[in-house]
């Protein structure tokens, strides 16, 4: 959510989403902690660039999604409620966000982004 602007949080760990299995790692005093999550939810990631190095990132709607389907990995609902707030503000494509929900298939994480973004 840091790197999309949609929360003014510094996060102490990185959460890296991943398919397979992975261990935890800290470099320069930053825990990078894998989520494994099914193939079904493995998507709408983008390459970007962090100084000389390549990463991917998940896509600004797939980090809402993400973060409804496990609040417990982004602070909670109500860094969920900020980061929908300053979503509206962003490019974010409200279209893509149900699509990503629907992919997810999490009625759950759905009914947490309809409440908090009505």
């Amino acid at each position: 959510m840091n790197h999309h602007g949609l929360t003014e949080q510094i996060p102490q760990t990185v959460y890296i989403v991943t398919p397979g299995r992975a261990r935890e790692r800290e470099i320069h005093r930053v825990t990078y902690q894998p989520v494994s999550v099914t193939e079904q939810k493995f998507f709408g990631y983008q390459p970007t660039a962090v100084g000389s190095n390549q990463i991917t990132v998940s896509s600004i709607e797939k980090t809402l999604v993400d973060c409804a389907d496990q609040p417990e990995f982004c602070g909670g609902i109500g860094e969920l409620t900020k980061a929908l707030q300053n979503a509206v503000d962003s490019r974010c494509s409200r279209e893509c966000v149900v699509e990503y929900l629907r992919r997810v298939g999490n009625s759950t994480a759905t009914k947490r982004i309809v409440y908090l973004a009505d």
